[in-house]
């Protein structure tokens, strides 16, 4: 037998001293004592696979998951119906909902098992499969037990059915519930309202380094003509006036909202007149009090102001003070946004033009003038990161769709904080002055 180097037991002279003594007692009291530190190392390496497992959260893991089995929601004949209604209405295929044997939810497309299947070999698009699951965590938040449940933009990916049925399933699922809704579109702001009047307390979240902070209450007033139309039109006819701090300002400000305006009530006359105050490159002149007083049958505008393009855009947006923000804070913000995203598009159009001889007639988009001004070429590169440059900046392009398309005077100003509009600003002018 060959003798460990450590001979941490003496194995060696206790065999040297049975040898030549003959006495095998030490022998047994050997074979005794490496068999007392055989049960101390087994039960060590079981204390240590103890820890090893109370480190690993196994047991808290393992207890969560037999409670999960042990509280499988039960569904009440009122949501089984619900949900079998809502989602065959909704996806026009034949879904069925039941449980097995065992309680598990059991969810049937044209007979066919659809849980814990592929996506990709269902018969469902991406946008009726993300509507599948949403249903499905909205009726499993029914029935946890805890009060509040978040929700993180949840029409974000849909069409309007489904954003419509949406809103109608938060306010059926959650109506015994504390909801907190994320979202940067007051499409589900507005449905959410139809659906149910009164239903929420809106706030406006920011964080951003230097501003106002937190989540901000939306007051009444200003959630009023959020959410309707005909009390926003309402305040330009009238109430805004004690509120308006400088009226040109304001006229320039809301010159994108009055040309949607003109849209929706058809008077293309004075929609054109909107429009040639609206480019960089034009030189007309137009009466905005008056065009305002006509257009809301009022009389709240007192001063006569007659606005070129020169005037908007030999205007110090560095200081723009257009509205009372005491009882109004989000619109005053709005047209603050308004007047430079106005005054950034126009200046930029004024200045590719001019530089680069743009014709107007045929190239009257400011997307069309800085792919002209700019045009594709391989071999300048740097006429492809200048197109780039500006073609993707936010406050060029598609912001004034808000107005022109649902009248939604707000969005621009939900969608960029003032920090980040005062950074693109000062991007955009740089490189202009670079050009």
């Amino acid at each position: 037998m060959k003798v460990p180097a450590d001979d941490k037991f003496e194995i060696k002279k206790a065999l040297e001293e049975i040898f030549f003594t003959g006495n095998l007692d030490i022998l047994d009291k050997l074979l005794a004592e490496i068999e007392t530190y055989e049960v101390l190392y087994k039960n060590l390496l079981t204390n240590e696979f103890i820890n090893a497992i109370k480190d690993a959260n196994l047991l808290n893991i393992y207890n969560e998951y037999k409670k999960i089995v042990s509280e499988k929601p039960e569904f009440e004949d009122e949501d089984v119906i619900f949900i079998e209604s809502f989602l065959n209405s909704c996806l026009e295929k034949k879904i069925t909902l039941s449980r097995d044997e065992n309680k598990n939810i059991r969810l049937l497309l044209d007979n066919k098992e659809f849980l814990n299947q592929e996506r990709t070999s269902l018969k469902l698009s991406n946008g009726e499969q993300n509507f599948l699951s949403l249903s499905f965590e909205l009726l499993k938040a029914k029935k946890v037990n805890e009060q509040l449940v978040v929700l993180d933009d949840p029409i974000s990916s849909f069409d309007s059915i489904y954003k419509n049925k949406i809103a109608y399933a938060i306010i059926k699922f959650l109506s015994d519930k504390y909801s907190l809704i994320l979202t940067h579109n007051t499409d589900l702001i507005k449905l959410l309202e139809h659906q149910l009047n009164n239903s929420f307390i809106l706030y406006y979240m920011n964080n951003t380094e230097g501003e106002n902070n937190g989540f901000l209450k939306i007051n009444d007033h200003e959630k009023r003509i959020l959410l309707y139309i005909p009390s926003l039109i309402k305040l330009f006819c009238s109430d805004i006036a004690p509120e308006i701090l400088n009226e040109k300002a304001f006229l320039i400000s809301i010159v994108p909202f009055l040309r949607g305006y003109c849209y929706l009530i058809q008077n293309n006359e004075k929609k054109d007149k909107l429009t040639k105050i609206m480019h960089g490159y034009e030189t007309e002149s137009v009466n905005l009090s008056l065009l305002y007083n006509e257009l809301f049958q009022t009389n709240i505008i007192e001063n006569e102001h007659v606005i070129s393009v020169h005037d908007i855009l030999s205007y110090d947006i560095d200081d723009l003070n257009i509205l009372k923000k005491d009882k109004f804070p989000l619109l005053a913000k709005t047209l603050m946004h308004s007047f430079t995203y106005l005054y950034l598009r126009m200046t930029v159009e004024k200045k590719l033009v001019d530089k680069y001889g743009v014709d107007t007639k045929n190239n009257c988009m400011l997307n069309q003038i800085i792919n002209k001004a700019f045009p594709s070429s391989k071999k300048d590169l740097e006429n492809t990161k200048n197109r780039i440059f500006f073609l993707s900046k936010k406050t060029l392009l598609n912001e004034f769709n808000h107005f022109e398309m649902d009248m939604n005077i707000f969005q621009p100003a939900i969608d960029i904080t003032d920090k980040a509009l005062e950074k693109e600003k000062e991007e955009i002018l740089k490189k202009l002055g670079s050009l």
